[in-house]
This record gives C-alpha cells, structure tokens and sequence, in this order.
C-alpha cells in the first residue's frame, strides 16, 4: 500500500487520489469544514494541516480504494 505524504495539496489533487467529483467531493467537506483550520470554501489549494484533518476525518484516498475492493461504504 503506497504511503500518502501530508502535504499542500489542491481540491482537484485530493478529488483525482480519492476518485471523486467535484460535487461528492464538497459534500464530504461540508461537515469538516468547521474543523479546517482557516478555511475558505472558494480556495483551491488545502494546507497539510487542512489535508492531514480531511485524511484524518475522511479516511485516506488509499483506505477508501480498499473499501470499495472489499463492497464496504
């Protein structure tokens, strides 16, 4: 399993690792965004702080590809 690097990374980034659109990708913000450290919904580039809470909240990119290998949601 490829280690993911908490670092800068922008929306378009995170939706492409995750394998989402733009749309399911906001909608699973929107229930963090409180907890994003200085976040602003219109920027496009996310801080590691930012990313390592999403990671932390969502799941990795990598720990959702395995969930839908093995049918989980």
């Amino acid at each position: 399993m490829e280690k993911i690097v908490i670092k800068s990374y922008s929306k378009a980034e995170l939706r492409g690792m995750y394998g989402i659109s733009r749309e399911t990708f906001n909608t699973w913000l929107k229930p963090i965004e409180g907890m994003l450290p200085h976040y602003n919904p219109k920027c496009k580039v996310l801080t590691p702080a930012q990313v390592k809470i999403i990671f932390e909240e969502l799941g990795t990119p990598s720990e959702i590809e395995e969930d839908r290998k093995i049918g989980k949601k």
